[in-house]
């Protein structure tokens, strides 16, 4: 199998500059909802029509594609737990079996790796989680370890910190800012005696990249998924969820319950408010039934069928599905919305662990909150999922995955920015 494949015999950085998304002047003119001021805040109000006439949308060309089934370990990959773009084109890979950060040139061949499997200084426990900080800097977050471990540009070692729950609170995600360098962490509640003192909220945390917390940036609900009903767990399917993202120096945030999000700038000032006309789907009795054949195909494939009764007995089901499974920064401030698959869509690979089964669309709104349309992404995008290059092009990196489910690092110019 080829290691690496190219759409075009041209450098990566021969591409010219793309436009500002949406930034077109007479876009505004074919889309069908409003802005209003509130206070100084700019509430927009979407109706379900995109912005994007049919052929308006990005295309993605394939620029590399990096692995092999077999052959040299520098291009083998087991199950990829990070991946990003630095700003002069290399992208730096983690990986659960590997133990280590590769880095790679925008051609895709392997420069250098850094890390080992262990628990030490330039160790990791896990597969390493990666977010890019000032000056292509990286952060590795080693899960198991419950530690951050901080990565040159050049691949030097520059130090670690703990990840340890302190103060009531787990740290559940990380998420960074390629354009501007910023980290934050997301911190959600411990159960039990443990417990803060309020519980209900989640709280996102700016952090620099030696683990200093510089301030709270905002608190959102927490997610309950399990709750205590005497000495039984209920199970809840499908609560929504409390989400944020980084995004071109703003907090962007938003509660999968509805369409609305909320922009902020650092010093907590909401300087916009996106919302859309969009009904949530019902949980049906299709639904219900259909997951429930999962739970009992589960059971049984793990020998353990007579306990499906007890566990179906204990399941709790929304009305209706959450409006959005997450979202994602994406070029030029824009926003991509993941949709929810139902049971009966994803049928019979239903998440049955709590999980929200994944679409495979998303919903684009501008950096202005307009909702442009639909986006199909050439593959799931895995951390940082967009990062615009030192030349100025849009880029995305995500993975793929053969018949026999190798994964595959595959790296895609984003056409059609500004189209409108």
């Amino acid at each position: 199998m080829p290691r690496l494949s190219f759409a075009y015999a041209c450098s990566l950085f021969s591409f010219p500059l793309l436009a500002a998304c949406g930034s077109g002047a007479d876009a505004s003119s074919d889309w069908q909802g409003t802005i209003r001021d509130s206070a100084g805040v700019a509430i927009v109000e979407n109706r379900d029509a995109p912005l994007w006439d049919e052929g308006d949308g990005w295309t993605f060309t394939k620029l590399v594609r990096v692995g092999e089934a077999e052959g040299d370990p520098e291009y083998l990959f087991g199950a990829l737990s990070g991946l990003l773009v630095m700003s002069d084109g290399r992208f730096a890979v983690g990986d659960w079996h590997s133990h280590n950060v590769r880095f790679f040139s925008h051609e895709g061949e392997f420069l250098f790796a850094v890390g080992r499997k262990g628990t030490g200084p330039g160790e990791f426990a896990g597969g390493p989680g990666l977010y890019l900080g000032p000056g292509d800097t990286i952060l590795a977050i080693d899960g198991p370890a419950r530690r951050a471990n901080i990565i040159g540009p050049d691949g030097s070692w520059l130090g670690s910190f703990p990840t340890t729950a302190r103060g009531g609170y787990s740290t559940r995600s990380w998420d960074d800012d390629g354009t501007s360098g910023l980290i934050a962490s997301m911190h959600r509640p411990l159960a039990g005696e443990a417990a803060p003192a309020d519980a209900d909220y989640s709280l996102i945390i700016r952090r620099d990249l030696h683990g200093a917390h510089l301030d709270t940036l905002a608190w959102l609900p927490a997610q309950h998924k399990v709750t205590e009903s005497g000495d039984t767990q209920l199970y809840h399917f499908y609560r929504g969820a409390g989400e944020y993202d980084l995004c071109f120096g703003s907090l962007i945030t938003g509660h999968s319950d509805n369409w609305r999000f909320v922009w902020k700038t650092l010093d907590g000032r909401i300087e916009r408010i996106a919302t859309l006309d969009r009904p949530r789907l019902p949980i049906t009795a299709e639904d219900r039934r259909l997951f429930f054949d999962s739970v009992e195909a589960d059971f049984a494939e793990d020998g353990h069928l007579g306990e499906a009764a007890a566990y179906k007995s204990r399941v709790r089901f929304e009305d209706t599905y959450p409006a959005w499974k997450r979202f994602v920064c994406g070029p030029e401030g824009s926003i991509l919305v993941q949709r929810v698959l139902t049971v009966s869509e994803s049928y019979p690979e239903v998440n049955t662990g709590l999980g929200l089964p994944l679409g495979g669309e998303w919903d684009a709104f501008d950096k202005e909150g307009r909702y442009l349309g639909l986006v199909s992404l050439p593959a799931e995008p895995h951390r940082h999922a967009f990062a615009r290059l030192a030349a100025g092009d849009w880029v995305m990196i995500g993975v793929e995955t053969d018949e026999m489910d190798v994964e595959f690092v595959g790296v895609w110019k984003v056409e059609g920015i500004g189209s409108r």
